[in-house]
């Protein structure tokens, strides 16, 4: 009974895995962009900024967008701009907090963090996914069975899309940023 959980446990941690490094590496930058901005006094001063939707949604999109092309390099492109929002993102609310600046996180950061944020990071998981799909590919030299993969990526990327479409929402309506 209990190797057949044992069984269970590592094969659904194998298949996950590669979700999991991206959040993981997310939660790791924040934490270090708070505490840079902790150690350095960080001054960061919020500006009015009246933007819409549209323009909001459009610079979510390119950054997806770039999270989607590290493919190339098997996702360590993916991985790499994750670590940078997750270290301005960090830096950024720790040092509008240490300014006083509390009502400002909570109604213009807040509402849509976290979907955009999860979004991000299925991205960059379905990413990470495939790209070591390909670098199996290139090292063994053999068949690749690249219909499911391909699929799961799809799905992932329509999932992370539809969480940036409701940040953006979420930003352009909600947030005063």
């Amino acid at each position: 009974m209990r190797t057949t959980h044992t069984a269970a446990y590592r094969a659904w941690l194998q298949s996950y895995w590669l979700e999991g490094l991206p959040a993981a590496l997310l939660v790791a930058a924040l934490g270090s962009g708070a505490l840079v901005a902790g150690m350095s006094g960080g001054r960061l001063d919020p500006a009015p900024n009246d933007t819409g939707v549209w323009p909001i949604l459009g610079n979510n999109l390119r950054v997806l967008a770039m999270l989607s092309s590290g493919v190339v390099s098997c996702g360590i492109a993916a991985l790499t701009v994750l670590v940078v929002i997750g270290l301005v993102f960090g830096y950024s609310v720790t040092a509008a907090l240490q300014a006083g600046h509390v009502a400002a996180v909570w109604s213009a950061i807040a509402p849509h963090a976290l979907p955009e944020l999860l979004g991000f990071v299925v991205a960059a998981g379905a990413v990470l996914r495939l790209g070591v799909v390909v670098a199996r590919r290139v090292w063994r030299s053999g068949p690749v069975a690249w219909r499911p993969h391909l699929r799961r990526w799809l799905r992932c990327q329509t999932a992370a899309v539809g969480l940036i479409c409701l940040a953006a929402l979420f930003e352009g309506t909600i947030s005063h940023v």
